[in-house]
């Protein structure tokens, strides 16, 4: 690979990795810090990839980009292409850096995509408004990072497991809104996360509403602050998802923890202890990206 000081900017860096064919070994770009303004994309060729930032506060890819900008035709560019950041490539790493779409204007500004499998957010931070984080399909591992938004900013029909999180809330909404397959065991899984503990006063929001009728979510010993509304679960203005959706909660504490007023059709978790990393997002593969 050429001087990596050749690279000015991320996107250059990424493009020149070799194709995963032919190459056995993770590919390791060091960002550098600053603030990156500009849209990232790793593509499917890529394979694995760490990209590797000088911590959250010192890198930081930033820009303002929301469903309502228009594309080169003239058309709004909606929400699945609103995002600052995709990952198509499989067995990709992030660590050390802030994403961030900084759209201020109303309406969905997607954040980070991830449309690859076997994919690792380790010490980030992952910051919007609206439709922050799109998982959109395959198994995720989000360890020690920030993730803040407003509405429905963990959203998509993935495996997405968040360890040891914070999840900032910064307005009134909803946390997540899985879409998950019926097939899929697993949708969207907090475990020992701090929900909401910053958000300002006035702030209400569930922890979920389902996207689709048998969206997934469960909270494992999560920290819920005062802004997590007592019912908890919201139905997405449609009764019959009350039947069908996968809501969870189990050992949360804080003052958002009022298990007695949460609404009667969430489900009871059956096993606290088949919740780990290996278990939630292990497939036929037996992926673990606990131990690396």
């Amino acid at each position: 690979m050429a001087d990596p000081k050749a690279f000015h900017d991320i996107q250059s860096a990424v493009n020149a990795v070799p194709p995963v064919q032919g190459r056995a070994s993770r590919w390791v770009i060091d960002v550098a810090p600053g603030v990156y303004a500009e849209r990232v994309r790793i593509p499917r060729e890529a394979g694995p990839i760490l990209l590797r930032g000088a911590g959250a506060e010192r890198t930081k890819v930033v820009v303002e980009r929301n469903a309502n900008d228009l594309d080169p035709s003239g058309k709004p560019v909606g929400t699945f292409e609103s995002g600052v950041f995709r990952v198509d490539a499989d067995s990709f790493e992030a660590q050390g850096l802030t994403i961030e779409n900084a759209s201020r204007k109303v309406g969905q500004a997607v954040a980070v995509r991830l449309d690859g499998d076997r994919i690792v957010f380790r010490q980030c931070a992952v910051l919007g408004r609206q439709d922050t984080l799109l998982v959109n399909k395959g198994r995720h591992y989000f360890e020690r990072c920030a993730i803040a938004g407003t509405v429905d900013f963990v959203f998509g029909a993935a495996t997405a497991y968040f360890d040891r999180c914070d999840i900032r809330i910064l307005g009134k909404g909803y946390v997540a809104a899985p879409s998950t397959p019926l097939e899929q065991p697993f949708g969207l899984v907090f475990v020992d996360c701090d929900v909401g503990l910053q958000a300002e006063h006035g702030v209400q929001a569930y922890l979920a509403r389902p996207w689709r009728e048998h969206g997934a979510a469960l909270f494992l010993r999560c920290r819920l602050g005062a802004c997590v509304r007592k019912e908890g679960w919201d139905n997405w203005r449609n009764p019959e998802r009350e039947k069908t959706a996968r809501f969870q909660e189990a050992e949360s504490t804080g003052p958002g923890a009022e298990q007695a007023a949460r609404v009667k059709w969430a489900k009871p978790l059956a096993a606290a202890g088949g919740i780990a990393p290996a278990k939630v997002l292990g497939g036929t593969d037996a992926w673990d990206p606990v131990t690396r």
